[in-house]
């Protein structure tokens, strides 16, 4: 790396020996003699490397001539870095600069980030200079509907031989909202939860696939059909010659949407923010509701940091309870955490 720096630096200067200092925080380098001549040294022949600045523009004159226009798509970047660190807030905020300074009339850069990454991104103390350049072309924030989630789930659904045994016209599907919701419950009962107080299922799995911030991510919608599937699959074997009228039950559907709470879990909460692990393993076998003094005893003395960010990945909503200040933890978690019904 050090070599590679000093090149493009300093044309004819290379390091031909590159040592470390015996301290952990001491760097020194080293100009020795090369073995070879110059002459034969055929590395010192390389072209040098080009600034960025230099490859835009010859990659926009190459695109002007051939009348191109080239999108760069960046996206699954909470996938690069340990999340809501200071390594992903620095390594981030240059990447979105140096993508508005890479643009140009030909190229477009394209970056989709997650709501609360940038947040993150945009709460430091140190701010975030040249922002409103960043931000000049964003487009309005994605937000899926419960009509956008109900065309998710038809069309995942019945894009193989379930069209067929369900007799569902697809045209019509894509084309109509009333006809998504009939093919909708030729699949799923009317209700998960029996009763007049309960609601439709459609409003039953959008509810609860919302995180605290209200925000429904298609893949955990995918992740609770693949789920219901597998746990229908195994009803179906404990009963060969029972009948229903609906490809999934009320009990598919409550094991699969456990199924997928558990791996939210997993996959997000601990995976992607393994520094919060301790202070969300305390809410196990814990309440749905903590009001204010509840939520400090089971925090400690730093609550108010604590619960400050796990509001803002979605773990947790401020709301009011019975007169005063409460925080809850949303249905998406409930089962992923075997949290009871109750409050603190």
């Amino acid at each position: 790396m050090l070599q590679w720096c000093l090149n493009a630096v300093w044309t004819g200067l290379r390091p031909r020996k590159v040592s470390m200092g015996s301290g952990s925080d001491q760097m020194s380098l080293e100009f020795g003699e090369s073995d070879q001549t110059k002459d034969n040294d055929v590395a010192d022949e390389r072209p040098r490397p080009m600034y960025v600045e230099a490859i835009r523009a010859s990659l926009n004159r190459l695109l002007e001539r051939a009348d191109i226009t080239v999108w760069l798509m960046l996206d699954k970047l909470d996938e690069i870095f340990p999340r809501w660190s200071d390594v992903e807030r620095t390594g981030l905020t240059s990447l979105l600069k140096s993508s508005y300074a890479f643009g140009g009339d030909r190229v477009r850069v394209k970056t989709f980030l997650r709501d609360d990454i940038f947040e993150h991104l945009t709460s430091a103390e140190s701010g975030f200079p040249g922002l409103t350049h960043v931000t000049a072309r964003m487009s309005s924030r994605l937000t899926w509907t419960s009509d956008d989630i109900l065309q998710l789930i038809v069309k995942r659904l019945f894009n193989n031989g379930l069209r067929d045994l369900c007799q569902v016209d697809v045209q019509r599907m894509q084309a109509n909202q009333e006809y998504r919701q009939e093919c909708f419950y030729k699949a799923f009962p009317s209700q998960v939860h029996t009763g007049s107080r309960q609601s439709s299922t459609l409003d039953w799995v959008y509810a609860h696939c919302q995180d605290a911030r209200k925000v429904v991510a298609p893949r955990d919608v995918v992740d609770f059909l693949l789920a219901t599937r597998d746990a229908e699959m195994q009803i179906l074997r404990s009963n060969v010659d029972g009948k229903s009228d609906t490809v999934f039950s009320s009990a598919a559907v409550q094991k699969g949407f456990e199924a997928m709470s558990l791996k939210k879990r997993q996959v997000f909460l601990e995976a992607e923010f393994p520094h919060f692990r301790a202070h969300i393993l305390r809410f196990d076998n814990g309440p749905a509701i903590y009001p204010a003094g509840a939520i400090t005893e089971l925090l400690g003395s730093s609550a108010g940091a604590i619960v400050d960010k796990m509001c803002k990945i979605g773990f947790l909503e401020r709301k009011k309870h019975r007169g005063g200040d409460a925080y809850s933890i949303p249905h998406l978690y409930r089962p992923g955490f075997n949290i009871r019904q109750t409050s603190a």
